[in-house]
């Protein structure tokens, strides 16, 4: 498979400087530009559509945390990551909160009715503050894991340039661990941040209409 990493020119690891990343993703995609492609060979002018969606492809990839540690298990131990099946306690009570506020959130969207005299109105209008603040405060519960995760990442990154490019690393070794827990919440906290974001959307729409 495609390397996204030596395609656009960064060091391979966990962490990317995105201005790095953005900088050589445009220098590529202006070498591919028609003005650019003028002296170049009719292969090449062939080449240059394909070329750029490759571009593009790795660029996105890079740019996006969940993708590009995904990316990095495929090249680094030519698998995606384990399915794991135990949950750390942390993680899972933030996932059972995150469950059960959209859940909540779910029920009052759908027994909500437009057209209700003032009283009912105002008593919507309230639970709809009730569970934005929910919402708020779920967001709020998703920052120790954020933190764990950049602090885990970092130090991973740091244990990765280390090493030569040139060493072979396992597939049950420390690294590999470390960067599936990595992978796996930072899935979970892409998944949630969805689904709050969605559920708080809604309710917005709700207040603005009943206000």
């Amino acid at each position: 498979m495609t390397d996204y990493f030596d395609l656009l020119g960064v060091p391979r690891g966990p962490i990317v400087d995105t201005e790095t990343l953005k900088k050589r993703f445009l220098q590529l995609s202006q070498s591919l530009h028609p003005d650019h492609l003028a002296s170049t060979t009719a292969e090449t002018h062939e080449k240059a559509p394909n070329t750029f969606v490759e571009i593009n492809t790795a660029f996105r990839c890079l740019s996006d945390l969940k993708s590009r540690l995904a990316h990095l298990f495929e090249i680094e131990f030519g698998r995606g990551p384990r399915s794991i099946q135990d949950i750390q306690p942390d993680i899972a009570a933030v996932g059972s909160r995150v469950m059960t506020v959209c859940h909540g959130i779910d029920l009052f969207l759908k027994g909500f009715k437009k057209h209700s005299p003032p009283m009912i109105k105002a008593r919507q209008f309230k639970e709809a503050m009730h569970w934005m603040s929910q919402c708020d405060e779920v967001e709020e519960g998703f920052k120790p894991l954020e933190r764990q995760l950049e602090m885990q990442l970092m130090s991973l990154d740091q244990a990765w340039r280390q090493n030569s490019s040139h060493v072979t690393r396992q597939p049950d070794s420390p690294e590999s661990i470390t960067l599936d827990h990595c992978y796996r919440l930072a899935s979970y906290l892409a998944k949630w941040s969805v689904q709050i974001k969605e559920r708080r959307l809604n309710l917005s729409l709700l207040v603005h209409e009943t206000s």
